[in-house]
């Protein structure tokens, strides 16, 4: 489903493209209250019923069906008058009580330097109602796009609204990736580390890192527009690419996860290659860290490159921070070992 689009973009802009499901709003936490509604309303085996004929759906039709999956509830239990109740908790769902933080504090950012314009996926009843009810529909001023698969529609997107380059906001990889191989310099891809498609280690070791990662949406507060358009005006006004930033180093230790755990986590945050600082770089406990196994073991996906010997590693952030090139990562996201500094 499209909707019309006033006022439309125009070359030379930029176009901020935003998801909504757990990208601007907590749909996880939609699904949740639903769940718990569900068991109290028609029991736990009509609540099997939903969630199984749900995923059914979602599988042919590929996107989420909420309320189509009631309906085919239905004819299973014709008459269970608890099914309309849940069919009215969809509808009158607040789901402006679901809005991340400062996710309209993004969007009005956004419409400073551009177009800001909501690309979803969904159904053509439910989701526009969930656009409507969240107050996003307003706060983007009616620029709303939604389609069945949205990353297959881009020459729509681009038709609708022009623009010299696009920044795409979201929360699953697997888009980011398609659009960037579609788009490439002509867009920035921002992955919003909310949500379990997010954290899921599977997703996130198979496809690449994005242009950007932010741990929630209120974090793209603290960049510069600027910052997420790599061309800027040159001589005679034509566009050039921007020049490419100084590279960042971060510091990580694999604890006890998973070879794909830790792939995951590192492509999650945009790494391109692993330095690796240990002064015995091998582990007894988690063998798949040793330095024999772990370059084969990545596929070359990541570059590594050794420089075991070179010290205790608590020495590296020191080293890197003279260089303005330190920043560690969160240590409930990467299990950081506090005692080595890594």
């Amino acid at each position: 489903m499209k909707r019309k689009t006033p006022n439309p973009s125009v070359p030379g802009k930029i176009v901020f493209l935003f998801d909504v499901d757990n990208t601007l709003l907590d749909n996880d936490q939609v699904i949740a209250d639903l769940s718990k509604y569900l068991k109290r309303e028609v029991g736990p085996e009509r609540a099997r019923c939903y969630w199984t004929t749900f995923e059914q759906l979602r599988t042919r039709l590929g996107y989420a069906d909420y309320l189509g999956a009631l309906q085919r509830c239905r004819r299973e239990y014709p008459h269970d008058l608890g099914l309309l109740a849940v069919s009215r908790f969809l509808i009158t769902y607040p789901f402006a009580n679901r809005i991340f933080p400062s996710s309209f504090d993004v969007i009005e950012r956004a419409k400073q330097g551009g177009t800001a314009v909501l690309l979803t996926d969904g159904d053509v009843v439910f989701q526009p109602r969930k656009v409507d009810r969240s107050g996003l529909y307003e706060a983007v001023d009616r620029h709303v796009l939604i389609y069945v698969h949205k990353e297959r529609e881009l020459a729509d997107v681009e038709a609708r609204y022009p623009a010299a380059h696009y920044v795409i906001v979201d929360d699953k990889l697997r888009i980011l990736a398609a659009i960037k191989r579609i788009w490439r310099r002509r867009v920035t891809t921002v992955f919003v580390r909310q949500g379990h498609y997010a954290r899921d280690p599977k997703m996130l070791a198979s496809h690449p890192p994005a242009d950007l990662s932010v741990e929630r949406i209120g974090d793209l507060l603290n960049w510069q527009l600027q910052e997420l358009e790599p061309m800027t005006r040159g001589p005679g006004g034509k566009w050039k690419p921007r020049p490419e930033p100084s590279p960042l180093a971060l510091t990580i230790g694999h604890s006890t996860r998973t070879l794909e755990q830790f792939i995951g986590l590192l492509q999650a945050h945009g790494a391109t290659r692993v330095v690796d600082v240990r002064t015995a770089p091998r582990s007894r406990h988690n063998p798949q860290f040793s330095k024999t196994s772990l370059p084969g073991s990545q596929n070359s996906r990541l570059g590594l490159r050794s420089s075991a010997g070179t010290g205790r590693p608590a020495s590296s952030p020191a080293r890197f921070g003279q260089l303005g090139l330190a920043k560690c990562l969160p240590s409930e996201l990467c299990g950081l070992h506090a005692d080595a500094g890594i």
